[in-house]
């Protein structure tokens, strides 16, 4: 595990969550990388510390605040980020709200363009 994943209290109990719901198959011993099931087979994720996890767990750290189950928010978290953006996230604001991200506006990524409006999404940890 991470020296910085050390700091993070949530990542235990999101591990644990997800491994009791199934949308996680097995952790590796230092918990540094989740073996995800999907369609096409195990989804190799790896963690490498705290900015990672909070991008792409974010949205799973209060678990029962949230509406959506681990199993449910998984598949979106363990896609590339590019994909993310290109895919449902862009949908609408409340499809990003319900799915834990907050678009910002005031850093703009020229690379990240959405209908022709440049976002960038946050974790909203």
């Amino acid at each position: 595990m991470s020296e910085e994943l050390r700091d993070i209290p949530a990542f235990d109990a999101f591990l644990n969550a997800a491994l009791r719901e199934g949308a996680i198959a097995s952790v590796h011993d230092d918990k540094s990388a989740l073996r995800i099931p999907t369609a096409a087979g195990e989804l190799v994720v790896r963690v490498t510390g705290r900015a990672c996890f909070r991008w792409r767990f974010g949205p799973c750290l209060r678990l029962a605040a949230r509406p959506c189950s681990v199993a449910e928010a998984l598949p979106l978290l363990s896609q590339p980020f590019g994909e993310v953006f290109a895919g449902r996230v862009r949908d609408s604001l409340g499809a990003t709200r319900r799915a834990g991200w907050a678009p910002i506006r005031p850093r703009l990524l020229a690379s990240q363009s959405v209908s022709g409006v440049n976002r960038r999404l946050v974790p909203c940890c």
